[in-house]
């Protein structure tokens, strides 16, 4: 992301927490770092009477679930990441609201280090029901969950046993930045 396009984000949806976090994969390399794309979109979607929406693949572990992400693809600008991912994740034409939070992270890897980078965002509400537009993405289930509940979601990701572990610690800092960030919005 370049300075202007950060600059263009702030001016539209407002300044970000940014988070560094560091994460030793070295023992276990089989589901992180990502190889195809160096940064990825997170969803917050509101849901009505204070939720927020959740999603599942019909391959992790069963108690997964956990916020939409998509990937950022080479040279794509980061709101229109952001657009196409909730489309396809969800098949609804959602508004972003506000832009929620950075995450940068370093890898450790057996062989060196790698960087990925999380662009979260919080959207306008939606009350329709979900339904992904891309079968390749293989959203088995979606659910939600009271705002509140987003830190017990972190505690089962990090949770996750044998090589989804690296994962689920991962998966889970996006979920706590959201919590933090919203703490003071009402919806």
């Amino acid at each position: 992301m370049t300075e202007n396009e950060f600059a263009e984000i702030v001016a539209r949806y407002g300044q970000p927490l940014r988070w560094s976090r560091t994460l030793d994969v070295s023992q276990n390399q089989t589901r992180v770092p990502f190889r195809d794309r160096a940064a990825e979109i997170v969803l917050a979607i509101p849901r009505p009477n204070q939720r927020v929406l959740l999603h599942i693949k019909d391959f992790y572990p069963p108690t997964a679930y956990r916020l939409l992400t998509g990937g950022v693809e080479d040279g794509e600008r980061i709101l229109d990441a952001a657009r196409r991912e909730i489309k396809e994740e969800t098949g609804l034409t959602i508004a972003l609201a506000r832009w929620l939070g950075v995450v940068e992270y370093e890898f450790i890897e057996r062989n060196g280090r790698s960087k990925f980078v999380s662009y979260i965002f919080l959207t306008e509400p939606a009350t329709a029901l979900p339904h992904t537009l891309d079968a390749d993405e293989r959203i088995c289930e979606f659910r939600e969950v009271a705002w509140g509940e987003l830190g017990n979601v972190a505690d089962t990701l990090e949770q996750l046993p044998g090589d989804w572990g690296d994962w689920g610690r991962f998966r889970a800092i996006p979920h706590r930045l959201v919590l933090k960030a919203i703490s003071n919005f009402k919806f």
